[in-house]
């Protein structure tokens, strides 16, 4: 953020920064709008790797396979790495994700 690179979207930073205090990652971090926002995401995006993997899987052409299979491999890598580092964001199946 101080670097003004924020991958989170206008919505969530506009509403923890509507709060009074200047927006900082721990702020933004705390914020049960934030860690919603990461929790889904997180399953959207699992959701969507699986499907591209099936599309890559079905693809003809051998470059093409192997060349998006770095990069599905790549983003499958981050996204089972996201839990880790988010932890207060993801919980037992039915706990309540937010604290």
């Amino acid at each position: 953020m101080g670097k003004g690179l924020v991958n989170v979207p206008r919505r969530i930073c506009e509403r923890v920064s509507d709060r009074g205090a200047p927006l900082t990652p721990e702020l933004l971090s705390a914020s049960r709008e934030f860690r919603a926002w990461v929790h889904d995401a997180h399953l959207r995006a699992s959701v969507g790797l699986e499907e591209s993997a099936g599309a890559i899987a079905g693809l003809h052409d051998p470059r093409s396979r192997r060349i998006l299979s770095i990069f599905q491999s790549s983003v499958t890598r981050f996204a089972q790495r996201l839990p880790q580092s988010y932890p207060e964001c993801f919980t037992p199946r039915g706990e309540e994700v937010y604290t």
